[in-house]
């Protein structure tokens, strides 16, 4: 994280607070929450929401232009990340790339590499791996599209794409890029017919 450097300007707003007003409201949709006490309700069952939290506070720190100023803020980034990690059983890399209305399951662990992308709408609903690998000389991450669901137990491995509108079912698991949208199951991962 030595030279990471990110735009204040992509919505995230002082301490990245904008971006996180939108993540609470967006939980809240999922949830039916309307109202303080059933929104405040989704905020403290939620870790998954306070580790995208401190994601978007952290990618706030490292957007800073004066190292000199941000040194606080990235310090407080690495302690609180290491413990909202232990807590919530997230983790989110602060290189991945974590789209707006992403909704991740408050139960369960999910894991999201540097590098990876999860598109705008999509759903993780727990025990999600999104990890680097590939063979050699064809490494990377995974990127997940728009809208898409990903069951308990997925797991994306190496440089695959997930078109837009996929749905992986439980347990899926994703070595290669899926040539179109739609359900998709099993070990490896094939259409739902």
């Amino acid at each position: 994280m030595g030279n990471t450097r990110f735009s204040t300007d992509d919505g995230l707003g002082f301490l990245g607070l904008l971006q996180m007003r939108r993540d609470w409201k967006h939980y809240c949709r999922v949830a039916g929450a309307e109202g303080f006490f059933p929104s405040l309700g989704v905020l403290l069952s939620s870790p998954s929401l306070w580790a995208l939290w401190i994601f978007r506070y952290g990618r706030w720190a490292y957007g800073l232009r004066n190292r000199v100023i941000s040194a606080p803020f990235r310090a407080w980034y690495l302690f609180i990340y290491h413990i909202g990690q232990h807590v919530a059983k997230v983790a989110i890399d602060i290189i991945a790339d974590v789209e707006a209305d992403v909704w991740i399951a408050p139960r369960g662990s999910a894991h999201v590499a540097p590098g990876s992308r999860v598109g705008s709408g999509s759903f993780l609903h727990g025990d999600n791996t999104l990890g680097s690998g590939g063979r050699p000389g064809n490494r990377g991450v995974p990127r997940i599209g728009r809208n898409c669901h990903v069951a308990p137990g997925a797991v994306l491995v190496g440089p695959v794409e997930v078109p837009d509108e996929t749905i992986l079912g439980a347990n899926a698991v994703v070595v290669r890029s899926l040539p179109h949208g739609g359900a998709w199951v099993g070990c490896p991962a094939r259409p739902y017919e």
